[in-house]
Parts: C-alpha cells; structure tokens; sequence
C-alpha cells in the first residue's frame, strides 16, 4: 500500500506541470483576447479551457486519491497535518475557479472573466502549496 502511496504522490507532483502550464498559456490567451478588444472566442479559446478545466480536476482527484491512501496507511492523524485543510479547500476552490465558462458573456467580457477567474485560481493554487509546505514554495 505504501508503493501505491508514493506513485500516487509521484504522479500528482509530476502532473502539476501540466496544470502549471495549461494556466500560463490559458491566461495569456485569455488576456491578448481581452486586451486585443476586437478578439473573438474561437475553438482553441473553448478547448484550452477544456483542458484546464480536465487538468485541474484530475490533479485534485489524484490529491483526494492520495489523502484517502495516506489516511488508510497513517491513520486519522494524518488530517493534523498543518496546512492540510487549507489546501484541500485553495484548490477545490481554484478547480471551480478554472472550470467556469461564461458562455452567455459577449465574446471580450468572456476573456476578461476568465482571465481574472484563472489569475485568482493561479493564486490560490500557490497559496495551497504554501499552506501544505508551511509557507515555502520549494
């Protein structure tokens, strides 16, 4: 159990560079299509927001997976880690934050809402890794 713990592990630190990257290129998208003010939502603009969306759910599954692996092999004391809680909720929040689609929106408000709505997820993701690594980023 304890193998199947840290492969677990592996793939959620390893997969965090397929979040971190879908962010960067997703936001810059989405802010040269709302600062550009005639820009139009096109397939790409939908797709790369797929697959934030896809990423970002995948990589807080794999942290749910992994918490319910660490409680079976370290028992309850393991939500008395610090920091545990509010990285739990950072990224659960930062998972809706990066799935939301304003769909109805005119096309240069949809940028402008899903820049600043990536930009906050962006955030709390950094947040929570700080609150899981008592403050350090490293």
């Amino acid at each position: 159990m304890q193998v199947l713990s840290n492969i677990l592990l592996l793939i959620h630190s390893y997969w965090r560079w397929v979040v971190l990257l879908l962010l960067i290129v997703t936001f810059i998208k989405m802010l040269i299509g709302w600062l550009s003010k005639g820009g139009y939502w096109r397939e790409i603009d939908t797709n790369l927001n797929k697959w934030l969306g896809m990423a970002l759910g995948i990589q807080f599954l794999l942290g749910l997976i992994l918490l319910a692996f660490s409680v079976l092999t370290n028992g309850s004391g393991f939500f008395e880690k610090q920091g545990l809680v509010e990285h739990i909720a950072s990224n659960f929040i930062a998972v809706i934050l990066g799935s939301l689609s304003f769909k109805k929106a005119a096309d240069n408000t949809r940028f402008r809402n899903r820049a600043i709505a990536i930009l906050v997820a962006s955030l709390l993701i950094v947040r929570a890794i700080m609150a899981i690594q008592n403050g350090s980023l490293l």
